[in-house]
């Protein structure tokens, strides 16, 4: 199964473009505590060895606050905490999921977290609607380097051929937005849900799960962008779900679940549950 990896910012070109609130580095309020030993990546289907339920769940991974959105790199899982602040956790999977907390950068109020394409850059949008920006090429020395206009992280997902974006609205649903033609860019069709938190895509842009509070995860059939299916929801009881990411591998589905954690599932099987 080839799954599409699909959190990005569409803010990400006028951040790099310009950025306001000053120049330089700043070196951020940092703590760093050890959890557990790390293991080194398997190098094929990491899914296999691990063990999970019928559901597809693996684990649940705890964090000091509430979860409230989540990005993944190669390397690490950045969690963003309210006023609990960003956790910045090391990440590896043999026969089960090994975490070590490297730093929690503690000044800062994270609503959403997400990555830049190469990974070197975390960006954390604040209480107040500014998008801190954090050079992470170096875990062990997080930087602040900067930070934007007041503006929000959609967590958008791009197809892969470029066609379509898909962009959670909150209450207004999800929202599909043809970018085929830059000088012609328009709403091709907007699918009403609930709640609308985070989006990723998967089975080759064919599908996509949407995390919807405490609904709970939908997965939905995107074949036809402009009739989009609902297929099946995945409730989980006493959580809401704000955030998906999946893992390097593009095997692993991670779920922020608030004050819940983030619970980590093999994707096949869940989707396998879910009637796919």
């Amino acid at each position: 199964m080839k799954i599409k990896k699909s959190i990005l910012l569409s803010a990400v070109l006028s951040i790099m473009i310009g950025c306001g609130g000053g120049s330089g580095t700043e070196t951020l309020s940092l703590e760093s505590q050890s959890v557990q030993s790390q293991t080194q990546l398997t190098p094929n289907s990491v899914s296999d060895a691990l063990k999970h339920n019928e559901d597809g769940k693996i684990t649940t991974i705890n964090a000091s606050g509430k979860v409230e959105s989540l990005a993944i790199s190669k390397e690490a899982i950045f969690f963003a905490e309210g006023n609990n602040g960003v956790e910045i956790i090391s990440i590896g999977y043999s026969d089960k999921i090994s975490t070590e907390l490297l730093f929690k950068i503690k000044d800062i109020n994270a609503k959403q977290v997400t990555l830049s394409q190469d990974e070197q850059t975390l960006y954390v949008e604040d209480e107040v609607g500014f998008i801190q920006i954090i050079d992470i090429s170096d875990l062990t020395h997080p930087k602040k380097t900067g930070r934007t206009t007041k503006q929000n992280i959609d967590n958008a997902a791009l197809s892969k051929n470029g066609t379509y974006k898909y962009i959670p609205r909150g209450e207004e649903g999800l929202e599909i937005v043809n970018i085929s033609n830059p000088s012609n860019i328009f709403i091709e069709s907007t699918f009403k849900i609930s709640n609308a938190f985070n989006v990723v895509l998967v089975e080759n842009d064919t599908k996509a799960l949407i995390a919807t509070g405490s609904v709970g995860i939908n997965l939905l059939d995107i074949t036809n962008p402009r009739q989009v299916d609902n297929i099946a929801n995945y409730r989980i009881t006493g959580a809401s779900v704000t955030g998906l990411s999946l893992n390097a591998t593009e095997e692993l589905l991670f779920v922020a679940t608030g004050d819940e954690g983030v619970l980590v599932f093999n994707l096949d099987i869940l989707l396998h549950k879910l009637g796919y």
